[in-house]
């Protein structure tokens, strides 16, 4: 994905913007049942990947390793005592080996890219670099100003075609899972 400064600013301003929503997520039902829901998943696994991890996810659901595209994630991460890796990418060009992780998560991301090709790569890289994956994404409108999707199960079924997944819709979260 082309990371213009345009785009950065604007992930720059989502993290620090969603930063107090989500540090305090057990007050939030949707959110704290989320990320129980993705610490579930990620149970048993010794190498956990939070792609586009904004500033409280990795810690959240105890990843060892986190990405995003701003380095204020890692700032914020650390704040909080996280003490995984964090690396600067893309979350369509990973730059890891493939199979590096038992499992990767990457959980309300999508909904920000900015075209669907880029969100179809995505599940390809996740598929590359984990054994098991997660993804979530909101399915329905919660007034996020940068979100430029809302996926139907149809979209996400498209947007999977030639995974092997599964699509649940559970509270107001779509998780398209790679087991």
């Amino acid at each position: 994905m082309n990371l213009t400064k345009e785009y950065l600013a604007e992930q720059e301003d989502t993290i620090r913007r969603n930063y107090d929503v989500h540090i305090s997520w057990g007050n939030n039902p949707h959110i704290r049942d989320r990320y129980m829901f993705l610490k579930d998943f990620c149970k048993g696994a010794n190498t956990i990947l939070d792609v586009g991890c904004g500033g409280v996810e990795a810690w959240a659901i105890g990843a060892t390793h986190a990405c995003d595209v701003h380095p204020v994630a890692e700032e914020l991460l650390k704040k909080n005592g996280w003490d995984g890796k964090f690396f600067i990418a893309s979350c369509d060009d990973l730059k890891v080996p493939s199979q590096s992780f038992d499992v990767a998560v990457c959980s309300e991301v999508i909904e920000h890219l900015p075209n669907l090709e880029i969100i179809k790569k995505t599940f390809q890289e996740l598929s590359r670099v984990a054994r098991r994956w997660i993804v979530s994404t909101p399915a329905v409108d919660v007034k996020e100003p940068t979100h430029r999707f809302i996926f139907t199960l149809e979209d996400l079924k498209k947007l999977t075609e030639g995974l092997d997944v599964q699509i649940i819709k559970r509270d107001i979260f779509y998780y398209v899972i790679k087991n």
